[in-house]
C-alpha cells in the first residue's frame, strides 16, 4: 500500500478581505520553504506546498503587516506537522490517517487588523488537536498587539474578562463551566484574540481552559471592558 501522509492548507488571507487591494505586488522578504509560489491579481501572495507526502495551498496579503507573519507561521506548521507525522499508510478507505488543515479569518476595527489561523492536526491520536494562532497589529503605529498593549497599564482585565468567558463556555455545553483560577487568571491563555468595534474576540485551543472542551471563541463586548482597553484600538 502506498504510504502518504496529507497537510491541507486552506488559509484564505486575500488582500480584499484586508481592504487592501491596489497595494503593490511585493513578495515576502523571507520564505525558506518557497511558499510564496506566485501572486494573485490583488498582489496577494499564493503559497503553495506539495511532495510525494503531503499538499495544499494558502493566501497571504502581500505588503499587509501579517505577511511575513503568516509566511513565517505556515512554514512552521508544515515543517512541524512533516517531522511529527512520518510516513503512515492510508485507511481502507484509502482516506490518510495523518491530516492537517489551517483556515484563517480577518478582522477589523477602526484602529486594528487581525487575521486569525486556525489549525486542525490529526495525527493519529484519539483526539485531534485544534489550535489558534492571532495576529493582530495597531494602524496608526504598525505595532504588533499582545495581551500586555491590548489593555490600560495597571488595570486588571481577567477580572472581568475570564467570568465572562466561563459563562459563556457554560451556556455552549448547557451546565456550568468551573475552569481552575490558576487558568483562568493567566495571560498567557489570551493572547490569541482579535479586535473589533463591537467585541474582542478570544480564542482559545481544544483542552486550553478545561479538560476536554472543545477549541472555541468567546466575543467579550467592548462596552463591558471600554474603560480597560488601550486608547486607539
Amino acid at each position: 500500500m502506498k504510504t502518504v501522509r496529507s497537510a491541507v492548507v486552506a488559509a484564505m488571507i486575500g488582500a480584499t478581505a484586508l481592504g487592501m487591494a491596489g497595494i503593490a505586488r511585493t513578495a515576502p522578504r523571507t520564505d525558506p520553504g518557497g511558499l510564496c509560489a506566485s501572486l494573485d491579481a490583488h498582489g496577494g501572495c499564493a503559497l503553495s506546498a506539495s511532495g510525494p507526502s503531503y499538499g495544499g495551498d494558502a493566501m497571504a496579503t502581500a505588503g499587509a503587516r501579517q505577511e511575513q507573519q503568516v509566511v513565517n507561521y505556515l512554514t512552521q506548521v508544515l515543517q512541524d506537522f512533516d517531522a511529527a507525522a512520518g510516513l503512515a499508510d492510508t485507511h481502507a478507505d484509502g482516506s490518510p490517517i495523518h491530516e492537517m488543515e489551517a483556515t484563517s479569518s480577518s478582522y477589523s476595527s477602526a484602529g486594528t487588523k487581525t487575521v486569525v489561523v486556525k489549525v486542525y492536526q490529526d495525527l493519529g491520536d484519539e483526539r485531534p488537536a485544534t489550535w489558534y494562532r492571532a495576529f493582530s497589529y495597531a494602524n496608526a503605529s504598525g505595532a504588533p498587539i499582545d495581551f500586555g498593549t491590548l489593555f490600560r497599564p495597571g488595570t486588571r482585565p481577567l477580572d472581568v474578562i475570564a467570568p465572562m468567558v466561563a459563562d459563556q463556555m457554560g451556556r455552549d455545553v448547557g451546565q456550568p463551566i468551573t475552569i481552575d483560577p490558576a487558568i483562568a487568571n493567566d495571560p498567557a491563555n489570551y493572547q490569541n484574540f482579535a479586535i473589533t468595534d463591537d467585541a474582542v474576540v478570544f480564542f482559545f485551543d481544544r483542552d486550553q481552559l478545561h479538560p476536554t472542551y472543545a477549541a472555541t471563541r468567546v466575543a467579550i463586548p467592548r462596552t463591558a471592558i471600554a474603560d480597560l482597553l488601550s486608547p486607539g484600538l
